[in-house]
Order: structure tokens, then C-alpha cells, then sequence
């Protein structure tokens, strides 16, 4: 018997309910052409700076692209990519979204106002995600992470951009349900590392194998709970492969060794 393939959709209500369910869901075509430009533009900025040796060899790239010049840079920190460092936000606390987008345009990129001010204005405020946050966690929630996951092309020998299945975390160490909205910046294919998951169902009877491929296009959100089995191939394509990745939690996220917030807790109401 053919299994049923999971629905994309472009209705919240039937996301979360999804997500609810298998554990992932995909929201379909919620971020413009405009949007993904200016994410695409700061992820590339970003970029120059985990090589800013090579800084001279990108002042004549497109900054829609990730030039080539930042590719070791940019695995040397596991495919991850921070619009602020971790060493920034660990100990600051934030009173609401407001003092948290002016901070980050303020520091992010060295104060590249501009571009940071209309990411936050067109990604924070977007109806969609709203919609699918308040349908999850209710009327206040926390940002608890936001990064850029980039692969660079043609890695497939050297194993380095291939994510293996994983859960973002271990229920039994999580205080706080938290949930990801993974943004594809560019079509997920075979060849360049789209997501795959395995929903709920399947991991209950350990079909670790029957994974699903999410082959989403630029602009479509995955949603992924944090005890979500998930993974990706490495990029064989000639082409980065480049998402977002916003976080979400019911809570603050507290180390329990420090008792200090382990990333962001950005309340929202």
C-alpha cells in the first residue's frame, strides 16, 4: 500500500494541525520575492564576515549570492550562520520584540540599520507566521533563536554538509516545547539537500527509514517540532542551498548548569 504523502498547504489552521500530528508541516508560498532578497543579502553579508581574510575577494560579488571565497569559512562553523553572536545575547535580556529588533539592527552587520529594519519588519511581523505562532503557543511565546543554514555546492566528498538524523533536542532534556520555522531561501531538490522528516506515526513504530523529502520551493516554512526526527544530504548541486531558521519556545529555554538562557528569550505578545 502506497503511503500517503504529507499535504502542503497554505492555511495556518491546517499547518499547526498538522504539525500537531506528524510532528512537521509545510506552509506554502509565505515569503515574496522581496523578503527572500533581503535574506538572501544579509545571509551573504554574514558570510563574508567568518572570512574576513578573503574580505577583498568578494567586493565585486552579487550579495544575492554567497560568494565562493566564504565556503570554508562558512563549514568550518557547521553550515551555520548567526545574524548575532552567541557571545552578544547570552547574558542580556530583552523586554519585548521592539527592544530586541532595535539591538539587532543596531549590532547585526555592524549596524547595517536598513537591512536588518526591513528583514525584521517583513519576517517578525509577517500575518502568517503570526497566525501559526499564536495557534501554537497562544498569546505570548518567545523567540529563542533565529540563523542561517548554508551548504555549499559540490561537498558531497567531503561529507561536511550533510546533516544526519537528528532531533533538534531530547524531550526528557527540554523544560520548554519549542518549535522551528525552516525558511527555504532557495527550492529544496534531491541534489541539494532538502529536509527529510519522520513523522510521528513512523517513529513510533521504528520506521527510521521511511523518511518524507520536503521539496519545497523559496518561500515555503517548514514547520518542525523539537523532538522531530530530521535530517538533510549533502549539496551536490552547483549551486548554496540557503534557509532560515527562526525558533520558537513556550518559555524561556534556562541551562539548567548556569540558569542562565541558553540562546534569546524575546517575549512576544
Amino acid at each position: 500500500k502506497k503511503r500517503k504523502r504529507m499535504k502542503f498547504t497554505t492555511c495556518p489552521t491546517e499547518a499547526v494541525d498538522t504539525l500537531l500530528e506528524h510532528g512537521f508541516a509545510v506552509v506554502s508560498g509565505v515569503f515574496n520575492v522581496e523578503t527572500l532578497q533581503l535574506l538572501r543579502k544579509e545571509c551573504s553579508l554574514l558570510s563574508v564576515q567568518l572570512s574576513p581574510e578573503n574580505v577583498n575577494e568578494v567586493n565585486s560579488w552579487s550579495q544575492d549570492m554567497v560568494a565562493e571565497a566564504c565556503f570554508d569559512g562558512i563549514i568550518k562553523q557547521g553550515c551555520i550562520v548567526q545574524p548575532l553572536s552567541p557571545s552578544d545575547i547570552s547574558d542580556l535580556e530583552f523586554s519585548n520584540l521592539a527592544e530586541y529588533k532595535k539591538f539587532r539592527n543596531f549590532n547585526c552587520l555592524h549596524g547595517n540599520n536598513y537591512l536588518s529594519q526591513k528583514i525584521c519588519q517583513s519576517v517578525f511581523e509577517n500575518k502568517k507566521v503570526r497566525e501559526v505562532l499564536q495557534m501554537i503557543f497562544g498569546d505570548k511565546y518567545y523567540l529563542y533563536n533565529e540563523q542561517f543554514i548554508v551548504k555549499p555546492p559540490e561537498t558531497e566528498s567531503k561529507g561536511l554538509t550533510r546533516f544526519p538524523l537528528h532531533r533538534d533536542s531530547d524531550p526528557a532534556d527540554c523544560d520548554s516545547a519549542y518549535t522551528s520555522l525552516w525558511i527555504a531561501l532557495d527550492d529544496m531538490t534531491s541534489s541539494n539537500g532538502a529536509l527529510h522528516a519522520l513523522s510521528y506515526g513512523n517513529q513510533k513504530e521504528g520506521k527510521r527509514d521511511d523518511l518524507e523529502n520536503l521539496f519545497i520551493k523559496a518561500g515555503d516554512i517548514v514547520l518542525l517540532a523539537h523532538d522531530m526526527w530530521h535530517g538533510s544530504n549533502p549539496n551536490t548541486s552547483r549551486d548554496v542551498r540557503r534557509a532560515y531558521m527562526m525558533q520558537f519556545s513556550q518559555m524561556p529555554m534556562i541551562d539548567s548548569s548556569t540558569g542562565k538562557n541558553v540562546a534569546l528569550a524575546v517575549p512576544i505578545s
